[in-house]
């Protein structure tokens, strides 16, 4: 067999054995966070309004997790609680994430979360804090959410601040004057009263 021929058979098994080599490893590897049977099982539940199943298994998932999976399907959890006006619930989850964890994205929601949690707590300082971002960066589907939670802070925030001491009332300035200019009159009318006399 020529040389060229055999070459030409080696690379084509070389890169049969590749292949096989990277399909095995790939198969070996744990299933991801987003392909886990429960994990598609708790979206599953949460997308049929089933809140409190599905942030229980957000959580669950969680606690047998490590890493920036169990800060994930913590995130998941909150956001489910929160959906489900559990501000208290979803306050708990956020608790134990470590935001180094979480990619940009997770981060910002995070921020969303802990900022509206802020707002119902009066601290109205933390969530403007909280909501301090490039806005050019906003994912289209967090936008709408974002702009109601600044829209919110403000008005939070004038609620929360003690009302300004009230200052005791001055006199305007000329008053002053004209007082002076009276009584530095008043000698010359009583002169001229005493004349006519």
């Amino acid at each position: 067999m020529p040389f060229s021929a055999r070459l030409s058979n080696c690379l084509k098994l070389l890169i049969v054995l590749t292949a096989l080599s990277l399909g095995a490893c790939m198969s070996s590897d744990p299933m991801t966070r987003a392909d886990s049977p429960q994990a598609r099982q708790a979206e599953q539940l949460a997308s049929e309004g089933d809140l409190d199943a599905a942030a229980r298994q957000f959580l669950a998932l969680a606690e047998g997790s490590s890493g920036s999976a169990s800060a994930h399907y913590r995130l998941r959890a909150a956001e489910v609680l929160r959906e489900n006006g559990d501000l208290d619930g979803a306050a708990r989850a956020i608790s134990e994430i470590r935001r180094n964890r979480l990619d940009a994205d997770e981060s910002f929601r995070l921020d969303l979360i802990d900022a509206e949690v802020s707002l119902k707590r009066g601290d109205a300082e933390r969530a403007s804090m909280l909501l301090a971002t490039n806005e050019d960066s906003i994912p289209a589907r967090l936008r709408l959410r974002y702009s109601e939670l600044r829209a919110r802070t403000p008005m939070r925030a004038a609620t929360v601040l003690p009302p300004p001491a009230s200052a005791p009332r001055s006199m305007p300035s000329w008053t002053g004057t004209t007082a002076t200019s009276t009584a530095s009159k008043s000698p010359n009318c009583s002169a001229r009263s005493t004349t006519r006399r």
